[in-house]
């Protein structure tokens, strides 16, 4: 991963964009704790199971590329790349309260 902080060698922008001319992109990052629907597809049981579930966005996987999330109606994490975001709702906020 290429450091993406000011330097003084280089006029104080980032290495970034000294390498590639232009500034980064930051569309890949989302709000944690909210809602999320990852694809569920290829680890479907069968043809009709439902392709997604609800969820609660924890973070980005260190080890796959694609996005953490927590289901919350089996406490299992599923990475995934293909994720639906609605980052207006947080599910997860609305359990703590009620506890």
């Amino acid at each position: 991963m290429l450091n993406r902080l000011p330097t003084k060698t280089i006029s104080a922008a980032c290495p970034y964009v000294a390498l590639f001319g232009t500034t980064p992109s930051y569309e890949h990052l989302h709000v944690f704790d909210c809602t999320c629907y990852p694809s569920t597809a290829a680890t479907a049981p069968h043809k009709l199971a439902p392709r997604s579930t609800r969820c609660v966005f924890l973070g980005y996987s260190s080890d796959h590329k694609g996005y953490c999330c927590l289901d919350l109606a089996s406490n299992r994490i599923i990475v995934s790349r293909h994720v639906v975001f609605y980052e207006d709702s947080f599910p997860a906020r609305c359990l703590a309260q009620s506890d």
